[in-house]
């Protein structure tokens, strides 16, 4: 097995999660959603990782669990669960019930998105320097939702992971180089906290918990719409990314991509507004049963 952090052949495993989250959040029998239509306890999603890695980067776990992560850490360590759930689900066959069947993905074919990763590491666990800082964008902010809770949403196609952490939201862009942290991005969400406040108390959990995953699936796919190619710098102990003269302009919504873009967050478009005006619904496990019938869940849709 490969390590997740420096590609060298170990023995030893990594939880993609990590323990003290399971443990905060009662996530032990909690699942997750796999891109075969499956689904894997937290507590099973382990990684290959070597040990003296493992360590290493547990300075950053160590430091996110009491809350003094910087902006930096906080993004590789959403980098690190993005990794590992490509190296988890490339173990994954696409019909599990077939031993011939081939597996869902290979790691080849995530080259690139693993180099960078194992590269900026590396850099960090040297005390190197990564510019910008943050490497992509890490909005940290107040959660929505009245009660503590965990929510988690990992998009492929975009890049893009959000997080309730009790009462605090993460929301990570790997690839935009930090172009969304001078957005108004964090001001939208802001906006939402003002109709919530505004609706019935026995419905604002509910309206709060849609309105986050809303608000991470419209940001994300403007983000996925406005990606463009990177330029960088880099020796052993510096990673420096070039900003383009000119970010490319952002392309149109396009119906049918966006409806498949916002399964993987929970989200069944019910009405299609071009570029605003979207309506929503909770994607229910009927709503998943029947596109799984269909064949209608892609790789993407089910990270």
């Amino acid at each position: 097995m490969k390590c997740l952090f420096s590609g060298e052949e170990t023995s030893s495993e990594e939880h993609v999660l990590p323990r003290w989250m399971q443990k905060r959040f009662s996530l032990a029998n909690q699942t997750y959603n796999l891109p075969n239509g499956t689904t894997i306890a937290y507590r099973n999603a382990k990684v290959p990782a070597a040990q003296a890695h493992n360590t290493k980067f547990g300075e950053i776990e160590d430091r996110l669990s009491r809350g003094v992560a910087t902006l930096q850490e906080v993004y590789l360590w959403a980098f690190k669960i993005h990794v590992g759930l490509i190296h988890r689900s490339a173990s994954l066959r696409i019909d599990i019930r077939s031993p011939s069947s081939p597996n869902f993905w290979k790691l080849e074919g995530f080259g690139q998105e693993i180099w960078l990763f194992q590269k900026l590491y590396a850099i960090w666990s040297a005390g190197g320097t990564i510019q910008p800082d943050p490497f992509g964008t890490v909005l940290r902010m107040k959660a929505l939702t009245p009660q503590l809770s965990f929510d988690f949403i990992h998009n492929m196609q975009s890049g893009t992971l959000f997080f309730q952490l009790g009462d605090e939201v993460l929301f990570v862009a790997l690839y935009d180089q930090a172009r969304a942290m001078t957005s108004n991005i964090a001001r939208q969400f802001e906006h939402h906290r003002q109709v919530i406040a505004a609706a019935p108390a026995d419905q604002q959990a509910e309206q709060a918990m849609i309105a986050q995953r809303v608000w991470a699936c419209e940001s994300a796919y403007f983000l996925y719409r406005s990606a463009t190619g990177m330029s960088y710098i880099t020796t052993d102990t510096m990673f420096s990314v070039v900003p383009p003269l000119d970010w490319p302009p952002t392309r149109q919504s396009d119906e049918t991509e966006y409806r498949s873009f916002c399964l993987s967050f929970g989200l069944n478009l019910e009405h299609f507004g071009g570029e605003v005006g979207h309506l929503y619904k909770n994607l229910t496990r009927q709503d998943v049963r029947d596109l799984q019938t269909r064949g209608s869940l892609t790789e993407n849709e089910g990270a």
